[in-house]
């Protein structure tokens, strides 16, 4: 089809870069909050997939194989909360949730939250966040004992879950 002489040929519609990212992360902002949210009892802050440091004991008993396992298992306090690899970290306005996740059916990046692996209240918690060379360091001490480090990438989901933290806790009104 020949354009008439004079007139301008229609322009691409260009999308900024910034702005193609922005819909991006907020898609996936509403993919976590949804994964968490079909578990937790009460509306979701904020939602983030974060990781358990590995440890030089975990890199020796890679190096030396299955006896140092056994024995690193065995050292183990029975009341220590076992974490996997890879969880969920969910907010909500008075909890803070560590959640089981799974992956979608047919694979994918978005994760299936499965189970609540542990609860603690926002006021009875302390949370220590650091900036890690491989991205944001959560550390959780519920008081009554015990102590959770987590480590989340550089993205905007972590840093949505650890504003959610530093936010004071939200008071439902009665």
């Amino acid at each position: 089809m020949a354009q008439a002489e004079g007139t301008a040929a229609p322009a691409a519609q260009v999308i900024p870069i910034h702005r193609a990212r922005e819909r991006d992360e907020l898609d996936w902002v509403r993919r976590y909050d949804r994964a968490a949210q079909r578990i937790v009892d009460g509306e979701v802050l904020a939602a983030a997939r974060f990781l358990r440091p590995r440890g030089w004991r975990a890199f020796a008993c890679a190096l030396t194989g299955r006896p140092a396992s056994v024995a690193r298992r065995a050292a183990r306090r029975p009341r220590r909360l076992r974490l996997p690899e890879a969880l969920l970290v969910a907010v909500t306005s008075d909890r803070v949730l560590l959640l089981q996740a799974r992956s979608a059916p047919g694979g994918g990046p978005v994760p299936v939250a499965a189970a609540v692996l542990a609860s603690w209240e926002r006021a009875r918690t302390e949370i220590t966040v650091t900036p890690d060379v491989h991205g944001t360091r959560l550390t959780l001490r519920p008081r009554g004992g015990g102590r959770v480090e987590l480590l989340g990438p550089p993205d905007a989901l972590s840093a949505r879950v650890v504003t959610a933290l530093r936010q004071p806790e939200l008071v439902p009104s009665v």
